[in-house]
């Protein structure tokens, strides 16, 4: 699978059409929501309109779930209130990292990771998010730095740990009241 840029991505999800029955786990990843939320508030109601084809086969419209996401864009904090949003919708991002680049979903479909668009019809197994590309070198050199901070921190720790003698001295306790 070739990984799309971030505008890729988006004008192939955009170019569906609003009729296209997707999934409960990709409509989750779309709003960026679980999957017991959805299911909790097709009990409550008045959410998102769902079809149901047989048992246990629930599918959203597409355009439904765009028309959602439509009536969710707001300017300000004060107006989402205004709303009732307790939160704006973003996507995911890498815990660690100083920027919020933006998560792109792939799907995985019998243990293969698969485009996230070309699976909107099928059940998958799973969603997962990845670093478009342009991010990816920046969060593995994030992450390689984080690894031997860690392992440094780990080798400081055993040498105190087997070095007793070199833990600083703790300050006496002071007894008595104080002054």
């Amino acid at each position: 699978m070739s990984q799309l840029t971030v505008p890729e991505f988006l004008e192939r999800l955009d170019a569906l059409p609003d009729s296209l029955m997707v999934t409960q786990k990709h409509v989750a990843a779309i709003i960026c929501v679980s999957e017991s939320f959805l299911e909790h508030k097709r009990v409550k109601g008045g959410y998102l309109k769902y079809v149901v084809l047989g048992k246990g086969a629930i599918r959203y419209r597409l355009g439904d779930v765009r028309n959602l996401l439509a009536g969710r864009v707001v300017s300000s904090t004060a107006e989402a209130q205004k709303l009732g949003l307790s939160a704006f919708i973003t996507l995911p991002t890498l815990a660690g990292v100083a920027y919020k680049p933006f998560l792109l979903p792939s799907a995985v479909v019998d243990g293969r990771i698969e485009s996230f668009v070309d699976t909107m019809e099928q059940d998958v197994d799973e969603i997962i998010w990845m670093l478009p590309a342009e991010y990816q070198d920046r969060a593995e050199r994030l992450v390689e730095t984080m690894r031997k901070q860690d392992t440094e921190s780990a080798l400081r720790s055993a040498v105190a740990k087997a070095r007793p003698d070199l833990k600083p001295a703790k300050p006496p306790k002071r007894r008595g009241p104080k002054v």
